[in-house]
Parts: C-alpha cells; structure tokens; sequence
C-alpha cells in the first residue's frame, strides 16, 4: 500500500477529537506473535451439550430415585441441575418423571456413530498478552522480518505456546490446552465440527503483524496511539488495534527493541511540544505544520495569507471549520494557489471538489478571497506578525511511494519581509 504522509499528517493531526494530544511521529510498529500448528480431534456436532448428554447416559443406567442419584453422581448445585433437567423437558428428551423418551434413546444411539476427524489448524498468537488472535484451517501468511526504519514491541516469553506445556497454566489461572479449547470454541463458525481433543503443537515460531502508527504526546508528556487500516481504500483508525495499544501503554507493556528507528521515535516524543514557539527563524518539522496553520486560523486578528501552488478538497476539509470560524469573526483570509502545467501529466492545481468548497465559501463570506497565480511558493502569513515559508503545501499533498518525505517551513518577523509578500496578494 502506498502510503502518503502529506494526508496522514492532515487528517490524523490529533488524537481523534481530544486536541491536547498532538501528532509527533509516524512510523510502522511490529507486534509480535507465535503461530503454531494444532493438531486436533474433531467431531460431528452434537444437538445437546456435553452435560445435557451425559445426564441422559446415567439416567439410562440409573433404575429408581432418579433426582437424588443425578445429584449424588454429578456434584452439581441442585438449582443448576433442576435447570438442565427442565431444559431436556422442554426439549421433549425427558418426562416429568425424568423416564428418556424415543427422541432420547434415539439421539443416544446416534452419538456412537458420530464421525471422528483429524484436523491440523494453524493458530496465531498474541506475543504480548498471550491471546489467540487467528484461527485457520490454511496456513495464515504473516510477516517473518522486521523492516528497517520501524518499531519492533517485545514478546514476553510466557505468551509462547509450548507443545510440551499443554497442560500447565497458560493465561488467566488456565492451561494452555484450556486456553486453546475455549478459543477454537469461539470461533466455532469457521470451524467443521466440535473440538474433541488437543494432540500435539508443532511448528512454532515468532512472526509479526504490521501496522502503520501515529504517535501522540500531550503538554503532560502522556503518549497515545493510533493504529490506522485500509477500509474500502479509505485510510482510517483500527480501533481495536489502537485500544489494544493503549491499554499496554498503561500497562507499562509496550516494550520496544532499541534500534535506530525506537531511537529516533523517543528523541522526537523528548523534543516534541505542543506550545507554539514563534522564535526566529525557527525550523518546523514536517508534523507541525498543520499545527500551525490551526494556531494562525484562530488566532488572526485581521488577516490571513495563504499560498499553496496546489489545492485538495481533503485537505481543505480538515481545517474548513477553521476557516470558516475566521471568517465569522471578520478575520481576511486570502488565498493563493496555482502552477502551469507542464506536461499533460500534470495534475490540476485545484480539484473539483476543492473548487466547490472556494465557491461556497464565496458566496457565504465577502472577506474569503482567491487569487490565481503561476508559482512554486509556500506561504502563510498571519496579520504582519510573522511569515513562514518553506517546502510544505499547506492546502494539498503529493502521493508518497511509502518512503518518509521530510519537509520543513521556517519562521520569520522580519516586518520588511512580511510587508513584500503581502503586496504581492493583492
């Protein structure tokens, strides 16, 4: 999957709707996991539960006083007995007596010749908190190799599945095989079929899922992240994958290997602030602009000046309410957009969608105004308190071909400056 950085960084700005927790870094996390193969007896699903059969073979046995001999050979609690008795009642297995009906010795008679198969199922699990993630009958295709430039997180070796720990504690005061028997139970709709036994585990080994992540921090130096998928080609947040995420980093469990990639994401997390600096002559990083462009939206006093050669409705979207604030309190913002082509292969300066948007908001605000030009510039201006240019299209974003595309704007008070490229809006 291509990913472009340019709409990440716009759309995923923030954590969701809590603004106190701003974007800091992207990068792709590797989350380990153990899969395996199980070998596995299966057999032919069965109309009543294995208690409810039970029930049924010793009261076949059984010749008189029937309730008090269930209760004395099943150890169960006399109202949960009651319930199952009541249940193979109502089900027609039983009579009031508790005498088996045909249905009954009908359906004990068919358990013996129930099919018995053999499968192998291939399972993946969580190297982190030990849970079963996947469950197939085909092998599950995951990645074997960390990528350089990303983040790996740490397995914990007690989340490793071990053929000969079948039947030690595993996870949540349970066996592995436990553990096992209640997952495949749970994903019994993809399965043929009702798990009778639990052989062996053989093939195991560590594999990865990838994800690509958006990292936070806030002014209390709290961090959060965003996992993000592909949903009918539309990028968006995989909430169970950032909850899961979220809940290691309160848990202290996030734990990653220290490599270059881990190095550069925590000097950025030490660097990174959320309160705006307009120092002079200040370099902005390629996260931070769209953190300023919102600052200069709702803070202009009386005008502000944009320049960007190109113009997507996507990124318009994003700060439309910023746009649209402004001008509601008699703040001028002027833009201007464009660049000849140079070939047919050229893109538009302004798609149709970004065009409807300018018209809009033409027809609604007198102080929204648009200017065509033919130039590579990158601007904004706010009142004539300071102007930041640089390599950042501050209304559009160029496709990425998955390598991470650094820009950088920087600013400057210098009045005569800002003056100049004022006049050239007009």
């Amino acid at each position: 999957m291509k990913i472009d950085l340019d709409l990440i960084q716009h759309k995923f700005a923030y954590f969701g709707e809590d603004k106190n927790y701003e974007l800091y870094d992207i990068k792709y996390v590797f989350y380990p996991v153990y899969k395996c193969v199980a070998n596995c007896i299966f057999k032919e699903s069965e109309e009543l539960t294995r208690i409810e059969s039970e029930i049924l073979k010793i009261l076949k046995i059984l010749k008189e006083n029937h309730l008090a001999n269930l209760k004395s050979i099943t150890c169960l609690d006399k109202d949960v007995l009651n319930t199952i008795l009541a249940e193979l009642t109502f089900k027609g297995y039983l009579d009031e007596f508790l005498t088996l009906s045909n249905k009954a010795k009908d359906y004990l008679n068919d358990i013996k010749s129930k099919k018995i198969t053999e499968k192998d199922l291939c399972l993946v699990f969580d190297g982190v908190l030990g849970d079963i993630l996947e469950v197939s009958e085909s092998d599950i295709r995951l990645e074997n190799k960390i990528q350089k430039d990303t983040i790996e997180i740490m397995p914990k070796n007690k989340s490793r599945p071990r053929n000969e720990c079948l039947n030690e504690i595993f996870k949540d005061d349970k066996t592995l095989k436990q553990n096992i028997f209640e997952s495949l139970k749970s994903f019994g709709g993809v399965l043929d079929g009702e798990i009778y036994q639990i052989n062996e585990l053989n093939s195991i080994g560590k594999f990865y899922q990838k994800h690509l992540c958006c990292f936070y921090k806030n002014q209390e130096s709290e961090e959060k992240i965003i996992a993000l998928s592909m949903q009918s080609d539309e990028l968006k947040a995989d909430e169970n994958i950032s909850r899961m995420f979220d809940e290691l980093i309160d848990q202290n469990n996030f734990n990653v290997r220290e490599n270059q990639a881990s190095k550069e994401n925590s000097e950025k997390f030490q660097k990174y602030t959320s309160s705006i600096n307009f120092e002079e002559g200040l370099m902005i990083d390629e996260c931070s602009h769209g953190k300023y462009l919102k600052y200069s939206l709702n803070n202009a006093k009386k005008d502000i000046y944009i320049q960007s050669p190109w113009v997507r409705a996507v990124v318009l979207k994003e700060y439309l309410n910023d746009f649209k604030n402004a001008l509601s309190k008699g703040v001028n913002i002027h833009i201007k957009y464009g660049i000849e082509k140079r070939n047919r292969h050229d893109k538009e300066s302004i798609d149709n969608e970004g065009l409807t948007i300018f018209n809009e908001l033409i027809q609604e605000y007198k102080n929204f105004k648009i200017y065509q030009d033919n130039s590579h510039e990158k601007i904004l201006i706010c009142d004539d308190d300071y102007i930041i240019t640089g390599s950042f299209n501050w209304l559009s974003y160029k496709h990425n071909d998955g390598n991470e595309r650094k820009e950088s704007s920087m600013i400057s008070k210098n009045k005569d400056s800002i003056i100049q490229k004022i006049k050239e809006f007009k």
